[in-house]
C-alpha cells in the first residue's frame, strides 16, 4: 500500500505533517521526493556552477569577505537577489 504523506526531516526524524494511522514502531519503506519549487531552485544553482563568469565573480567576492569587505547579491551578480517565488521561475 502506498501512501504520500508530507513530512519535514528535523534532527535526524522525519515527522509527518499529517495524521497517520501507523502503529507505534511499525516499520516503513520511505520514498523522498523533493517538492518541485525546491527541485528547480537546486538546478538554477547547478547552473551557475557550469557558469565560469559566475564562479569568478562568486571566488573574487569571497576572496575580498576574507579581508572584511561586504558586498550585496547585485555587487556579485549584477542585479537583485530574487525573492522566493521569482526564484523558482
Amino acid at each position: 500500500m502506498y501512501q504520500t504523506i508530507p513530512a519535514v526531516y528535523e534532527h535526524g526524524i522525519f515527522r509527518p505533517l499529517k495524521k497517520v494511522s501507523l502503529k507505534e514502531h511499525q516499520k516503513l519503506l520511505l520514498r523522498l521526493q523533493i517538492p518541485k519549487e525546491d527541485y528547480e531552485a537546486l538546478l538554477e544553482n547547478l547552473e551557475i556552477l557550469n557558469d565560469q563568469k559566475q564562479l569568478d565573480r562568486i571566488h573574487s567576492a569571497l576572496q575580498e569577505v576574507k579581508k572584511g569587505k561586504t558586498f550585496s547579491h547585485s555587487d556579485i551578480f549584477g542585479r537583485p537577489q530574487p525573492n522566493r517565488k521569482e526564484s523558482y521561475r
